[in-house]
């Protein structure tokens, strides 16, 4: 009996201890900085390009940081003193600002970044690039990441979305637009979809548009109407060269505020060939085809 009690008074004053080892733990902030703090950089999250989606790496040091990151801002980072984490985060609107907490939890013994992206009601899909420039850590030191999407105060009655769009561009073997070069007629040209509703719509160059614009790759090119799908194919008759291509499309479902959504094209398929989609921003997708 005297046992019994021996053990419970023991095991009482292991979790009081532990309990109050908890209350006494507390997650310690860390300063970081940034590629602007520190090496002017200048809208990275907008500049600033990572191959992931909605992932984050750490990088420790220049050749993976080299290797891994584009962009205009491209610095010689102090990785003796700093290690790097960036990441991407898609969004389904814009984006006004990026909060950081970093901390030590003392619990689990990890380094915790916590990201929050402080959004407004612009009609906009961003994917955003973040990043973090934190002390030096040991190696193999586990770190997480934690995001967090505040939005703003949206009148579903006045909100206005942009909505995606898709475009190819009929080119040759060396690049040039066959439209632009008049070996195609636009008027020339039907489409079938697997889908109700396939058509285009021609658009022509913009000659108000600055040369160098973003903009101008849509000069000359087909705006194909979307479907609510995830895949769907088009098939293009081309008259003048008397000529049938298909090309295959993927789309992911977005969803946006006021319990909006849309397919957003991802990728296309010609030839058992990936085409890579390019965004002209907002949400304006352009392909690129081979003829």
């Amino acid at each position: 009996m005297k046992f019994r009690i021996l053990f419970f008074l023991i095991l009482l004053l292991s979790i009081t201890s532990c309990s109050n080892d908890d209350k006494d733990c507390m997650e310690n902030p860390i300063n970081t900085t940034s590629l602007e703090r520190e090496y002017g950089c200048t809208n990275t999250k907008n500049s600033l390009e990572v191959e992931l989606t909605d992932d984050f790496t750490v990088i420790r040091n220049q050749a993976d940081f080299t290797n891994q990151v584009s962009g205009n801002c491209i610095p010689d980072i102090d990785f003796t003193t700093y290690d790097l984490i960036v990441g991407k985060k898609g969004l389904t609107s814009g984006n006004s600002s990026i909060d950081y907490q970093f901390t030590d939890d003392c619990r689990t013994g990890e380094y915790v970044l916590k990201v929050i992206f402080n959004q407004n009601i612009a009609t906009v899909a961003p994917n955003i690039t973040y990043h973090r420039l934190i002390p030096k850590l040991p190696e193999g030191k586990e770190i997480k990441v934690l995001t967090e999407v505040k939005n703003a105060e949206i009148n579903c009655e006045l909100f206005d979305p942009a909505f995606p769009l898709l475009f190819i561009r009929l080119v040759d073997s060396s690049g040039n637009n066959l439209i632009d070069n008049k070996t195609i007629d636009p008027t020339n040209i039907n489409v079938e979809g697997d889908f109700s509703n396939a058509d285009f719509e021609f658009v022509p160059a913009d000659e108000f548009a600055n040369p160098d614009a973003d903009i101008r790759a849509l000069d000359n090119s087909l705006n194909l109407f979307l479907p609510n799908e995830a895949t769907f194919q088009y098939v293009i008759h081309l008259d003048d060269l008397d000529k049938t291509i298909k090309v295959d499309f993927t789309a992911e479902l977005t969803k946006i505020p006021c319990d909006l959504s849309y397919f957003k094209p991802i990728e296309g398929s010609y030839n058992d060939e990936t085409l890579e989609l390019k965004e002209v921003p907002p949400l304006q997708f352009v392909a690129v085809l081979e003829i």
